[in-house]
């Protein structure tokens, strides 16, 4: 068996690769479903101080070809770059996993023929209750 990578493109590369109607389907969805989640509490411009608009955060939209070859999949991602300005690296840290740990529990898991289930949870990170500005 071979190996399945997945390459992200930048919206407009994602706009030329799949088609304009595939890929703001996509992208659509993915606006809706923060939107439906209240991801987002908008805010008045005017009444934000120099500091706040300057920890404002890019946005970038990502889309990515899904196993079926008539499906794209979109991701709306920020630049945690200049957060680093204000948080310490430990207060930014993603709780993700590394590779290889993945890799060896799937070793273990086969070698002791275990059963394993893989679940998803869409959008987890929105499910997350703030007490201030992220």
């Amino acid at each position: 068996e071979g190996i399945s990578f997945i390459q992200q493109f930048s919206m407009r590369k994602g706009l030329k690769t799949f088609g304009k109607e595939t890929s703001m389907k996509s992208m659509t969805k993915e606006i809706q479903q923060l939107h439906q989640r209240n991801s987002f509490k908008p805010i008045d411009v005017s009444n934000m101080t120099d500091g706040e608009k300057a920890r404002v955060q890019d946005a970038i939209m990502l889309l990515t070809q899904k196993d079926s070859e008539d499906e794209v999949k979109s991701r709306l991602v920020y630049n945690g770059k200049e957060t680093r300005k204000w948080l310490s690296r430990e207060e930014t840290a993603s709780p993700t996993v590394s590779l290889e740990s993945i890799n060896l529990t799937f070793a273990i898991d086969a070698h002791e023929e275990r059963d394993v289930m893989i679940a998803d949870v869409p959008n987890a990170f929105v499910h997350v209750k703030s007490d201030g500005v992220l």
